[in-house]
């Protein structure tokens, strides 16, 4: 039994190590790998294998687990807890993202939360885990739990105010593909919102513009020929003036023409904002 023991941890062994990426993860599982396998070794030889053949030899099982413990110890001292705590290392990505990260289990509550959906309720995430997921966000379509891509929602912020939001959720999974939960992405759309109101402002604001210019142009056109008109109404007054009855004429005329000046310079004020 500890001779196939030995052998299948590892051939286990191996196997993980040739398929970990991470380098500094492969670092420290040699030291790991070697005191797991030095205690197998001793152990299965000095315990059990010499012994069965009627070898007397020292015991050093209790000797390998000490010498374990101590190589242990100095690889967490050196690189850390990167493999004997997946969970904290998973925290610390989920804080370092911009988005919002919830961890839901499949009734609906929340398992975790991280610091950026914190950072946009205003609200500390131990407060929101053991909550139902719709307490603090508002779509429908998540309940019951589904997988969902850039679905719109309103996340409920600390003062009761509506947070516009952009989710995503995907099904956790075990090993053996059983759901598990459900992990959901939360994007803060505010922003984005603010930008497309400007850029619908900016529209009509241009369209405003393009009809102060048409209008423009169709007033000045008449204003110039009659402004013209009485230009050339007055020269002929001036000739005229002595020999006719209607002794207001010219004042007629001079009023016309400050009305057609006031014309030209609202028609040149609307070009100026149909620029702008």
């Amino acid at each position: 039994v500890s001779l196939v023991t030995l052998l299948c941890s590892l051939s286990v062994a191996t196997r993980a190590y040739r398929e970990t990426r991470i380098e500094s993860v492969r670092s420290q599982a040699k030291w790991i790998a070697f005191g797991i396998a030095q205690l197998l070794v001793v152990a299965s030889i000095t315990d059990a294998i010499l012994p069965f053949f009627g070898v007397v030899v020292p015991q050093l099982a209790t000797t390998s687990y000490a010498a374990t413990g101590v190589l242990l110890a100095l690889s967490m001292h050196r690189f850390g807890y990167s493999i004997l705590s997946p969970g904290t290392f998973s925290r610390e990505i989920g804080d370092a993202m911009s988005e919002g990260l919830l961890l839901l289990r499949m009734d609906g509550r929340i398992r975790s939360a991280n610091a950026g959906l914190s950072r946009m309720i205003g609200q500390p995430r131990e407060q929101h885990e053991g909550r139902n997921v719709n307490e603090i966000l508002q779509l429908p379509r998540l309940d019951p739990p589904r997988e969902l891509r850039d679905q719109r929602g309103q996340l409920i912020g600390a003062g009761g105010e509506l947070i516009p939001v952009s989710v995503t959720a995907s099904l956790l999974r075990d090993g053996r593909g059983a759901d598990g939960g459900l992990a959901v992405i939360v994007r803060d759309l505010r922003e984005i919102e603010a930008l497309q109101s400007r850029l619908v402002l900016s529209g009509r604001m241009a369209a405003v513009g393009q009809l102060a210019a048409g209008v423009a142009h169709e007033v000045n056109n008449p204003a110039s020929y009659v402004r013209s008109n009485i230009l050339m109404l007055r020269e002929y007054w001036k000739s005229a003036e002595a020999h006719v009855r209607f002794a207001d004429g010219r004042e007629l005329i001079d009023e016309s023409l400050e009305g057609i000046e006031r014309i030209s310079a609202i028609v040149d004020q609307i070009r100026r904002f149909s620029r702008g």
